[in-house]
C-alpha cells in the first residue's frame, strides 16, 4: 500500500500512470494521493462521485498551489492599509512554513500546478501529458536583455 503527497508518478508517463491505475483496480493494493492535489482539499473525492452519477465536468477553476495562494495573499494590500510584503519576503515565509516544493521554481514556473492538472485530467478519464497543459508562470520572467529568462539565469530571490 502507498499513501503519498507526491504526484510525480501519477503525472509522469501515461504508461506509469496506467500501471498504477490498473494495480489499484485489482484491489490488491491501495495508492492514496488525494492531498497531493488540492493542498488537503478533497478535490478528487468530490469530482469522482459527480462523474459516476452521470454529471459532466466542463472545466475546473481555482488556485491549485497553496504556495502561490499564500504568496499572493501576502502581497495583496491588507484591510489595515498595509501594502503587503515584498515577493522575496512572502517566498521566504512560505518556505519557512513548509509550503514550497523542494525546488521553489516548480511552484513559480507552474510545474507543480501542471502536474496537478495532468493528474486531475487523468482521474477524470483524459489521457493527458504535461505537454497538453498550458500554465503561465506566476510572475513575468525576464533577463537583463528583456528576453524570457531560464532557470539558469534567474532567481526567485533577485
Amino acid at each position: 500500500h502507498v499513501v503519498t503527497a507526491n504526484i510525480a508518478a501519477l503525472a509522469g508517463s501515461i504508461d506509469d500512470y496506467d500501471q498504477i491505475r490498473n494495480e489499484r483496480k485489482t484491489g490488491e493494493s491501495y495508492y492514496g494521493f488525494e492531498t497531493a492535489i488540492g493542498g488537503g482539499v478533497p478535490v478528487l473525492s468530490v469530482l469522482k462521485p459527480l462523474l459516476h452519477g452521470g454529471d459532466s465536468i466542463n472545466y475546473i477553476e481555482g488556485c491549485l498551489s497553496s504556495t502561490l495562494s499564500y504568496i499572493f495573499g501576502r502581497l495583496s494590500p491588507k484591510d489595515t492599509g498595509s501594502t503587503g510584503v515584498r515577493f522575496s519576503e512572502a517566498l521566504e515565509e512560505a518556505r519557512a512554513q513548509g509550503l514550497m516544493e523542494t525546488d521553489p521554481m516548480d511552484d513559480i514556473l507552474g510545474k507543480d500546478s501542471t502536474q496537478k492538472l495532468v493528474v486531475l485530467g487523468r482521474e477524470l478519464g483524459l489521457a493527458l501529458t504535461e505537454n497538453d497543459v498550458v500554465v503561465e508562470p506566476a510572475i513575468p520572467l525576464r533577463n537583463d536583455e528583456g528576453k524570457g529568462a531560464s532557470r539558469v539565469d534567474w532567481s526567485v530571490y533577485d
